[in-house]
């Protein structure tokens, strides 16, 4: 199936509305002021986020994502909103990526490849410190006819 220019545009539509990231929940303590935790705290004063904000990291997206993985692995006519958890570490970095979705034809792995990609982001607070934060970011794939 080749590629049009209506599907990329239905692709990017979708990439746009979907574009929001998630914080997402782990079970620990909360209001914990020991600068050595080492794990996702439940709420956070200010959660990760790319550099330079939404329309940054919609920028990022758009310059590295191909949309055209799933057409090439040849998934069937549909839409798929591939979602991946990761960590954002206290230095910004991100790590231990892991699909949440689980559609195939290559769209969880075209989506860790460019969080893979991705600068160091800005960590999230608590109390004043940089801790670790869980997030999740969905990706609407569209296969048009």
């Amino acid at each position: 199936m080749k590629p049009t220019k209506k599907m990329f545009l239905s692709i990017l539509f979708l990439f746009f509305w979907c574009i929001s990231l998630q914080a997402q929940t782990k079970n620990t303590q909360i209001g914990n002021t020991d600068s050595s935790i080492d794990a996702p705290i439940k709420k956070v004063e200010v959660d990760a986020g790319f550099p330079g904000g939404l329309s940054a990291w919609s920028e990022f997206l758009q310059k590295n994502l191909n949309v055209n993985v799933p057409i090439k692995k040849g998934a069937p006519v549909g839409k798929y909103r591939v979602i991946i958890g990761f960590i954002v570490d206290k230095d910004g970095t991100l790590a231990n990526f892991k699909a949440v979705t689980n559609f195939g034809y290559g769209m969880e792995d075209e989506l860790i490849r460019v969080l893979n990609m991705s600068p160091k982001w800005i960590p999230a607070i608590q109390d004043g410190i940089n801790v670790i934060a869980f997030k999740r970011q969905p990706i609407t794939f569209v296969v048009s006819p």
